[in-house]
């Protein structure tokens, strides 16, 4: 059994999520800004350590990360598995600096 990690979601602000069979869901006609990404991958020190089909991997202290783009490369959203509360407080802030942005964290 693995470590028990917080859930957190960034999607497009304002995106429609639905609880599936098979997970969480977003639609939303925007695309998150793979800029302001790169600034989140930067901030936490997050490194690559996996990428397949459409989902790109990254893992620092406390935190993995994982981007999900479409069949073009832009990034649908994004899951991150939080095992350090620190991590949990960066990534709502960071959220918060930004309205294109959405903090989703699952009750």
């Amino acid at each position: 059994m693995g470590a028990a990690y917080e859930a957190i979601f960034i999607i497009p602000y304002n995106a429609n999520k639905r609880l599936t069979d098979d997970g969480w869901e977003f639609d939303s006609l925007n695309k998150l800004p793979a800029e302001k990404i790169d600034k989140l991958i930067t901030s936490l020190e997050l490194k690559l350590i996996e990428k397949y089909e459409g989902v790109s991997v990254y893992s620092s202290n406390g935190i993995k990360v994982s981007i999900f783009h479409d069949s073009t490369g832009s990034i649908e959203y994004v899951f991150c598995q939080v095992f350090d509360l620190l991590n949990n407080q960066t990534i709502s802030e960071f959220c918060s600096n930004d309205s294109s942005l959405e903090f989703f964290k699952p009750a």
